[in-house]
């Protein structure tokens, strides 16, 4: 498994990948038809915060910096991979877990030329 954002490897303990929206459903003359709404989607990280690497962090949530993210689970062969080409760090937040700080960073897959939020590939 591998967890890069802007090309750093990070030891990530778990991910959520949110499309952030609802979806509707639409009758108009007997043709039923469906839509995105509020269409956000974002990608949270959850890992173990090492002292003097994460501090970077900090610095991309204040200055708003693109980052590139790419996670690629299983095997070749069985393995799915999610890429953000476009990710603006939204959201950043510490936490204990059992008494190792836990850093959590939430992204929003922007586009940065049309239609180009993420990709989902399944190889």
């Amino acid at each position: 498994t591998v967890l890069t954002v802007g090309g750093t490897s990070i030891q990530a303990d778990s991910f959520d990948f949110d499309l952030g929206n609802v979806i509707q459903d639409v009758y108009a003359i007997g043709m039923s038809q469906y839509y995105f709404q509020d269409f956000d989607p974002t990608l949270t990280i959850d890992a173990i915060k090492v002292k003097g690497t994460d501090e970077q962090t900090w610095t991309d949530f204040a200055n708003g910096a693109v980052k590139a993210v790419l996670i690629q689970v299983g095997t070749a062969g069985s393995m799915i991979e999610l890429s953000i080409p476009y990710a603006i760090l939204k959201d950043v937040s510490e936490g204990d877990s059992n008494g190792m700080v836990k850093l959590s960073r939430t992204f929003r897959a922007q586009a940065s030329a049309g239609n180009d939020n993420f990709t989902i590939t399944y190889k």
